[in-house]
């Protein structure tokens, strides 16, 4: 039933007071439909206005109705502030009283409305109708006519102004005269503030700037005609007058050390006048007349500066706590301005678009727009029209001309040759940078290089260095045009130019190597002796940050490093000293102070690594031999851990080279290099016999072997003639380590031969490599990070069995440990075949993750002897209900459903027993999930009392109940 029908029978009445039909038959009610706008917080008023005639449209005059219509309508926000009136609505007129609170909340007040009427309103882009109809909306009928006409004409352009305010017509006549007049009048009308009768802020504005450059033009004037009357008061002759300006400008020539200004060129000399003060100065006569625009939202003066190369906006314009950025521009006269991050402005200048640009927060004084904001909007500025032209939108913003001692801002400082340099690449030092293309990598974080390393970039610093100031112009140039092409910007204030010595991560860095800063050595030499635990730790993460300049360092920190075992984090221990401990801590200050200077390697000089190992440390040189004797380039030191302290002495050297090699990784791939040590035992290694190796030794020399064979006895220097290609193989079986097998093998073998020729399919690319130290050359994959050897057939086992057999790894370990060194066609079909048909692989394999089978339940033997039972809601709501108990029986598939209010366990097993166990008995299993309804202490009674046997289906796998799920599919 519709509350429309309440106007047959009651069309004044109430439709929830209407009498039912006396035969019990009650017209079913589904909804009224009506359209409720969201509700508007800034007119109330009118939204009850709107929301009412919906209401009548509709037919509803209920109270209540209204009410929920309401409540539904508004934002949660708004409801926050009727919440008590939600809990515990009114009994009498709810809507009423819902519609008066929001009204006393939301509604304007008379103070607001009157100060929007006196101050605020504007005509802006509306008719002057419409700006009417608002003030007579805020005055409320309690402003008389003239007064509002008074009002009204205030804020209309002076033009239409000047028409009305002679006329005695009707408001609503000078309405309708005002828009005809406005509609011939729109592109010189513009939001014209309202003009108070006492004062008015813009005009008193505008006048002060006009007064500052009249004031400026006197001041001209005055030094005109003081340096006329001082030519007439002085009888020199033409030549004398010129001399004189050729030596000193007109303001050191009148008033000498008290000048306040300087015009060069100017030959005085004094230290009175600042440099800031004279290049402003100078600055301010050659650019002195400047253009000033006005955005028409915010009314704020902008400054078209053309040789600014970044668009400004002050900080004291921001009413915000704002933090200094590491950016720093420049003034013309050099000095620094500091920025504070950048702003998102949008300005209308009334080129018929809206001008989106970041402008930098600076510590200026006036807003200025830069050569950045011009050029990316194209935009023209032509001083003798006093406007800028827009050539998209053939329009022009009418600005003013007018004189500024405002210096322009830079980013770049400085006049050197670097700088010249800089300059012609701008793009890469301006803050809102635009560059002429688009970017052509689509990553961050990598460039692609090439030719010999120039640069080293560390995080978001590029070292860049050179052998000469020609040579670093050259590779400045390189570097900044890959900064033009990729997009990258540079901060000039934090950028050294042409250095000879330069301070970087806490070193410092010249032409003949890397040393500890000075500053950070003083401040290490100066730490007081540790009195906690805690000290004692922070003391030595100073020292180790230097560790590769010192030798040694972890056989003279061993006794400090003692008092760190078993302590916590931040522990508060008494350090007890004693002359062990101070010889420590006085050596490795010593130490420090007299660092030894590592030399910056050279891609071509040899390499020698040094490895020694004591009873508790192991230690490392990686030297550089030149003509001049071996350079260090960097130390390494390890203290021994209490297991391999106990190695043997064979075994403690194989370490200290295997660890030495793992730390110079990075500078001995691909660089040949001898491995001296001072055990002679260790010299053959790769000599002996596979079964004196331990698994240990094998896998150390395995990685040694992959960097260098050439270990040398220290004091005779012996060479060990090695072969690269044997790696550790040497020591399975020295067939593999033949060169002259491998090359007949490859030349005789026909599956090489079809690849070679095009016939087999092969992913790699097969190039012949010379090999080192001979004049055999082998076919080797190059597509990969190293070389990997091709193998021929007949040697395709032996390389699985000797790699395989060492650990008997599984397949895909297998599988990348030969991968990683050899390719064949079907590798990995080969590898997976021959692991599988691994004896030893076979009796050692433990199956831990067995599947037990599928399990099934038994089919009952009787009807209504094994019930499966499930929950299924919430549902859309139906006379009342929401959920369904589903019942079916597993011998007959019978099965029946029954509708719940809730889901409570009370609910789910009166519904069970008075619907199911009442009609057809006592089950003897019932099975069901594991939800919260079968899972209470209720049912788990239900079941015990009655003798039934529940079965719970796994979690999570509602297959296991498939028989009453089935039912529950769509």
């Amino acid at each position: 039933m519709s509350e429309k029908e309440g106007k047959s029978g009651n069309a004044d009445g109430d439709s929830e007071n209407l009498k039912p039909p006396q035969d019990g038959n009650f017209p079913s009610c589904s909804r009224v439909a009506v359209r409720v706008p969201a509700f508007w917080a800034n007119n109330v008023k009118l939204y009850f206005a709107q929301i009412e005639a919906n209401f009548r449209i509709a037919g509803i005059v209920s109270e209540q109705t209204k009410f929920d219509t309401l409540v539904a309508a508004l934002d949660p926000q708004t409801l926050t502030h009727v919440s008590d009136l939600l809990y515990t609505p009114p009994t009498d007129n709810p809507y009423n009283a819902l519609k008066n609170r929001l009204l006393s909340e939301f509604e304007v007040s008379q103070n607001k409305k009157v100060r929007a009427l006196l101050e605020d309103l504007d005509l802006g882009d509306r008719k002057p109708s419409l700006l009417l109809r608002q003030m007579q909306e805020l005055s409320e009928g309690l402003v008389d006519d003239a007064f509002l006409k008074n009002l009204w004409l205030n804020r209309l352009p002076v033009n239409i102004r000047t028409i009305l305010s002679i006329s005695s017509e009707s408001l609503s006549k000078l309405a309708e005269m005002a828009d005809r007049m406005h509609e011939y009048n729109l592109r010189e009308v513009a939001a014209v503030k309202a003009i108070k009768p006492e004062y008015c802020t813009s005009e008193l504005k505008e006048m002060e700037l006009q007064i500052s450059e009249l004031s400026k033009q006197i001041e001209t004037l005055n030094a005109c005609f003081e340096s006329l009357n001082a030519k007439k008061r002085h009888s020199r002759s033409r030549s004398e007058s010129r001399e004189r300006n050729n030596r000193l400008c007109f303001y050191h020539y009148k008033f000498g050390d008290r000048a306040h200004k300087c015009i060069k060129p100017c030959s005085f000399q004094n230290n009175g006048i600042k440099p800031s003060e004279i290049s402003v100065a100078s600055e301010t006569l050659v650019y002195g007349r400047r253009l000033y625009v006005q955005d028409r939202i915010t009314k704020t003066q902008f400054l078209v500066d053309t040789g600014s190369d970044v668009s400004c906006y002050p900080k004291s314009y921001l009413n915000e706590v704002l933090k200094l950025q590491g950016t720093t521009l420049f003034a013309a006269n050099g000095s620094h301005i500091k920025t504070f991050g950048s702003k998102l402005l949008s300005l209308d200048l009334g080129l018929q678009r809206k001008l989106q640009w970041p402008f930098v927060i600076a510590d200026i004084t006036k807003p200025i727009i830069g050569a950045d904001f011009l050029q990316q909007f194209g935009l023209l500025v032509d001083l003798k029209k006093r406007c800028l032209l827009d050539p998209i939108t053939n329009s022009k913003c009418m600005g003013r001309a007018g004189f500024s001692d405002i210096p322009n801002v830079k980013t770049i400082s400085g006049n050197s040759e670097y700088h010249e340099l800089l300059n012609r690449y701008k793009g890469i030092t301006k803050l809102n940078s635009t560059f002429p293309k688009a970017i052509i990598h689509n990553t961050l974080h990598f460039i692609p290089t090439s030719g010999p390393p120039v640069t080293r970039s560390i995080e978001d610093d590029i070292l860049v260095f050179s052998k000469d100031k020609t040579e670093h112009t050259q590779h400045l140039e390189q570097i900044f045009k890959r900064f033009v092409d990729f997009g990258i910007t540079i901060n000039e204030s934090k950028c050294e130019f042409g250095k000879p010595q330069v301070d970087f991560l806490g070193h410092t860095i010249n032409n003949e190597g890397i040393l500890p800063m000075s500053t950070k050595v003083k401040a290490i030499q100066e730490f007081p002796k540790p009195e906690t635990v805690s000290q004692l730790r922070s003391f030595l993460g100073m020292i180790n940050f230097y560790h590769r300049f010192i030798p040694k360092i972890a056989e003279i920190l061993a006794p400090l490093n003692a008092y760190l075992v078993g302590s916590k984090k931040r522990d508060k221990t008494k350090i007890k000293w004693n002359p062990e401990t101070d010889a420590s801590f006085d050596k490795i200050k010593k130490c420090l102070a007299d660092a030894t200077l590592l030399s910056h390697p050279s891609t071509d000089a040899k390499l020698a690594l040094v490895t020694d190992c004591s009873d508790f440390a192991m230690g490392g040189v990686l030297n550089e031999i030149t003509p001049k004797g071996p350079k260090p380039l960097g130390f390494f030191s390890k203290k021994l851990t209490p297991t391999q302290a106990k190695y043997s002495a064979y075994d403690r050297e194989l370490l200290a080279a295997y660890s030495a090699i793992q730390y110079f990784r990075h500078m001995l791939e691909a660089r040949p290099f001898a491995l001296y040590v001072d055990h002679k035992p260790l010299t053959y290694a790769f000599k002996q016999n596979s079964d004196k190796c331990s698994p240990r030794r094998l896998r150390q020399l395995d990685f040694i072997s992959q960097f260098t064979t050439d270990i040398r006895y220290v004091p005779r220097k012996e060479n060990v003639v090695a072969d690269s290609l044997s790696r550790v193989c040497e020591i399975q079986f020295s067939s593999l380590a033949d060169l002259k097998l491998w090359e007949s093998s490859q030349n005789s073998d026909p599956e090489l031969k079809g690849i070679l020729e095009g016939k087999i399919k092969f992913s790699g690319d097969l190039m012949k490599v010379q090999m080192p130290d001979s004049e055999i050359s082998l076919y080797c994959n190059v597509n990969s990070e190293s070389n990997r050897f091709y193998v021929p057939g007949e040697l395709r086992r032996k390389i699985f069995d000797n790699l395989h057999n060492m650990s008997h790894p599984g397949i895909r370990a297998t599988k990348a440990l030969i991968a990683s060194r050899y390719c064949w066609p079907n590798q990995n079909k080969d590898i997976t075949n021959w692991c599988r048909a691994c004896i030893p692989c076979q009796k050692s394999k433990v199956h831990q993750y067995t599947k037990a089978p599928v399990s099934q339940f038994l089919p009952p033997d009787a009807r209504f002897s094994h019930v499966h039972l499930d929950l299924i809601g919430p549902l859309p709501i139906s006379g009342g209900f929401r959920y369904c108990l589903t019942m079916v029986d597993r011998f007959t598939r019978w099965p029946e459903t029954v509708p719940l209010l809730d889901a409570k366990a009370e609910t789910v097993a009166i519904a069970f027993m008075f619907n199911w166990i009442s009609r057809f008995g006592l089950p003897q299993k019932v099975t069901c999930d594991q939800g919260g309804q079968f899972e209470s202490g209720l049912f788990q009674m239900l079941t015990r009392m009655f003798g039934i046997q529940c079965v719970r289906t796994a979690a999570f796998h509602p297959s296991s109940n498939g028989m009453v799920e089935r039912m529950h599919r769509p």
